[in-house]
Parts: structure tokens; sequence; C-alpha cells
């Protein structure tokens, strides 16, 4: 056992490497593109190509329940070692992800074009290039609905490298498209949803060409066994809830700032989300690497592994994020400035109040993870996603009485915080999880950390004027300190050992 704890482990971490490779390159490739993107398009364009995105972006909540779904059924049938149930479940989901993308299609333009066209605040002389960019993000969106299975066998199995290696040229393609349209002189609005549904393309036939050629069970065929689809989509229901609560939040938010500020505040919102993405693209790299393990751990009954994977990831994952939001919560005024030019007002404290968010939700991911290898997610979903519920309308009575736009962000930090509470409240019901550890191990200990870090740098940054200096210096001393913290106060001593000895063997190369 313990020798296939270390494979496992050893797995994790080449995965985390190979995953951390790819992210420095497509958050980079990513942050310039959005900059030649905003430059080309204007503010007024760049927020109605977010909003207009992000009203397609509400039908996508089937995508990404299915995607949960699927990466969990056939992470678990992997654990078990079953290969022929591997297949049908692989097969039922294509079938399953091709009918849920005509029913997108169908509630995208009834539902879709109508609430586009009556209730979004959109300048008269830009109404036809939203509606182009409505119709392609449909597309694409169908086209992103198809990929999910042939991505999710492609994590199920850990073929890490491949996906680094995809979502490479998926980067590169976005920033050719946005350097194409720096040179377009008419309809840039239209031009650019064509060119991203081009993007799409091209990434599902190479995800298709790759998982027929190389993985043997992706060999489509009609499943007739009625079972597999009652599995899937009973499990599925109660993610679907999930995903429709989470688009209520994320794009209802979206909405509610283009109703009461319009589209330069939904720039400055669709920038804030965009740092985040890059900044969270950081630990969801180790975060994919972890997940199948953690699933597979509960197939095959180790559950001492199990549990040990999620505290871990879970602690791991605020640290790593919290390396990368010390500096540039502290430093956000000088680094949105150089990176866009011009930046829509609003768009720094936005971009703040969504990194304290983004904190939060990496304890998150785990314990969904946890929560989900049991196959039994209705009370978790339930309780979960009630509160969330009430995000929405408590930013709207906020709004309505007159308060900023900020207070979004506000009561979206506060309802994350309760939601990772009821989270851990559930999971200890759903399989073998101690919560008391969890607090004391986990969050106690992520507590501390932000403390020690946070304000000492936000007070010795805040001594000296604003210059690249100290955007510099800021940002050295911020991860070379918080680094530190995170060694002494932050890691057991197992944990200790474990990264000295790793140092070790990479010197020893």
């Amino acid at each position: 056992m313990s020798d296939k704890v270390n494979r496992q482990r050893n797995l994790v971490i080449k995965n985390t490497l190979v995953l951390y490779v790819r992210m420095f390159i497509t958050m980079g490739v990513s942050l310039y593109t959005s900059r030649l993107v905003l430059n080309a398009l204007g503010v007024v364009d760049f927020g109605i190509y977010n909003v207009v995105g992000g009203v397609v972006g509400m039908f996508g909540f089937l995508n990404v329940a299915m995607a949960s779904s699927t990466q969990r059924f056939l992470n678990y049938e992997l654990g078990k070692g079953n290969i022929s149930q591997l297949n049908k479940v692989f097969n039922a989901s294509v079938t399953i992800h091709i009918i849920i993308a005509i029913f997108i299609l169908l509630l995208a333009e009834t539902i879709g074009l109508w609430f586009l066209n009556n209730r979004l605040e959109i300048p008269d002389d830009k109404i036809n290039a939203a509606n182009w960019v409505f119709q392609f993000a449909v597309l694409s969106s169908m086209i992103s609905l198809v990929q999910v299975p042939l991505l999710a066998t492609i994590i199920a199995y850990e073929r890490m490298k491949v996906y680094a290696y995809i979502s490479i040229v998926e980067a590169v393609l976005k920033l050719l498209m946005a350097l194409i349209l720096t040179w377009v002189l008419w309809e840039k609005l239209k031009i650019y949803a064509i060119l991203m549904c081009s993007v799409a393309f091209i990434i599902l036939s190479i995800y298709s060409i790759y998982c027929n050629r190389r993985i043997s069970i992706c060999k489509f065929y009609l499943v007739k066994d009625m079972t597999i689809y009652k599995e899937l989509t009973g499990f599925t229901g109660w993610n679907i809830f999930g995903g429709i609560v989470n688009i209520l939040n994320t794009q209802g938010q979206n909405i509610l700032l283009n109703i009461f500020g319009g589209p330069i505040v939904n720039a400055a919102r669709g920038i804030a989300v965009q740092v985040t993405h890059a900044l969270y693209s950081f630990i969801s790299s180790f975060q994919t690497s972890v997940n199948p393990q953690i699933v597979k751990s509960y197939a095959s009954k180790d559950f001492t592994y199990f549990q040990e994977l999620i505290f871990v990831s879970s602690k791991i994952s605020f640290f790593l994020f919290l390396l990368l939001v010390v500096p540039v919560f502290t430093e956000m005024e000088q680094i949105l400035y150089l990176w866009l030019n011009v930046v829509p007002e609003h768009t720094v404290i936005f971009c703040r109040y969504v990194l304290l968010t983004g904190l939060l939700t990496t304890f998150s991911s785990p314990i969904i993870i946890a929560a989900s290898s049991s196959g039994n997610i209705r009370k978790f979903q339930l309780i979960v996603n009630s509160v969330f519920l009430l995000n929405i309308p408590i930013s709207y009575v906020f709004l309505k009485f007159g308060y900023n736009s900020d207070s979004v962000f506000q009561v979206a930090l506060f309802m994350e915080a309760i939601a990772l509470i009821c989270r851990l409240l559930v999971v200890k019901t759903l399989v073998p999880f101690n919560v008391q550890k969890y607090f004391r191990y986990v969050l106690f200990k992520a507590l501390v950390v932000f403390c020690m870090v946070m304000i000492p740098v936000y007070a010795i940054h805040s001594y000296f004027l604003p210059t690249i200096h100290r955007l510099f210096f800021t940002i050295i001393f911020s991860v070379l300190y918080c680094a530190i913290i995170i060694f002494f106060i932050g890691l057991s001593p197992k944990e200790k050992m474990l990264v000295l000895n790793k140092i070790k063997r990479i010197i020893k190369r």
C-alpha cells in the first residue's frame, strides 16, 4: 500500500508540474490577448461582448453539470478497474451531451434572444452586432458542450501532457485571433465573435482525433442500456440545480450591474473575472491533477488516503493562490494600468473583492469532489445552493436602496463564507470526513498565514510612492515572505519533510 501511495503522490506531483507549465504559458498569452482585445474593441464593445456572452452562459449550466457528472463516473469506474462499464459511461455521456446541446440551442433562440433584445441595456447602434455575437456564442457553447466527454476522459486517464499541449494551442489560437482583430477596420465585434467560434471548432477537432486514436474506450456507439442513462442523469439532476444557482449568481450579477451601471461597469467586472480566472488557473492545475485520485481512492475504499488528499489539497490550494493574491492585491492599480493602458472605472475594487472571494473558493473544490465521490449529492447541493440563491436578491436590495456596485461583490464574499461552512457540515454526513480536524489542520492554519502575510505586506507597501520600483519590490518581497511563512507556519512537519526531500532530489539532478 505504501508503494502504491508513493506512486500516486509522484503522479500527482508530475502532473501538477506539467499543468503549471501549461498554466504559465496560457496565463501569459491570455493576459496579453485580453489587452489586445480590450484595446481593439474599446470599453463599450468589450462590455457588450461580456454581457451578451453572459446571456449565452446562462444556458451553460447544463454543460457544467454534465461535465462534473461525467468526470465523477469516469474516475469512479477507473478506480474500480471496470473498463467495460467505463466504455458505456463514455458513450452514454456523449449521447446525453449532444441532446443537451440541441436543448441549449432551442432555449437560446427563444428565451435568450428575447432577453437580449428586450431587457439588456445595449446602445441602439450596437444591437445588430450584439445579435451576431449572441449567435456565434451559442454555437461556441454547443461545441464546448460536445467536447466535455473527451476532455473528461483525458483527465480521468491523467494524460495531463496532452491536456496541457491542447490548452497551449488554444491560447495561441486566441492570441492569433486577437492580432487579426487589431488589423480589422470595420465590424470588429462581429468578426471577433466569428473568430472565437472558429477556435472552439478547431479545439474540438483536436480532442476528437486524439481520443479516437489513443484511448480505447473512445469508440462511439449508441448505448442501449437505460440503467447507465438513469445513473448519469440522476446524479446530474442535482448538479443541474447547482449549475442553475451558479449561473444565476455569476450571470445574474452581470445583468444586475448592467441594469444599474451599464456596459462600462460590465467591462470592469469582465476584467475582474479574467484576472481571477488567470490567477485561479495556478491552483486549478494542482486541483485537476488531484481530483481524479480523490474519487479513485474513494471507489477503492482507501479512506485514509481519501481524507489525506482532501486536507492536503485544500490547504495547498489556498497557499498557492495566496502566493499570487498578495502581490496582485496590493499592487492592483499599477498592474492593471501596465496591462490594459485604459482601465474602466471600478475595476480595481472589483478585482480585489473577487480575489478575496477566490481565496475562500479554493477550499471548496476538494470538498465538492469528496461529496460527489459518494454519488449521493442531493442534500449537499440542496443546502449549499439554497445559501447561494440568496445572493442576487440581497444584491438587488442593496443596489435598489442606492448602494454602489461594490456592494454586489461584498454580498458575494459573505455568501461564499457561509457556503463553505455549510459544505463542511454536510460533507461529513456523506463520506468519512473529520470536520474538527479540518478546521484545526486547514482553516485555522490558513487564517493565521493569511493574517501574518497580508497585514505586514500591505503596511510596508503603503509607505512607498506608487512607482515601478515599488511594484517590483512588492512582488519579490511578498512572494518570498509568503513562501517562508507558509513553510514554517502553514505546513505540518511531514509536509515540510516532503518539500525538503523534493528540493534535494531536484538539486541532485
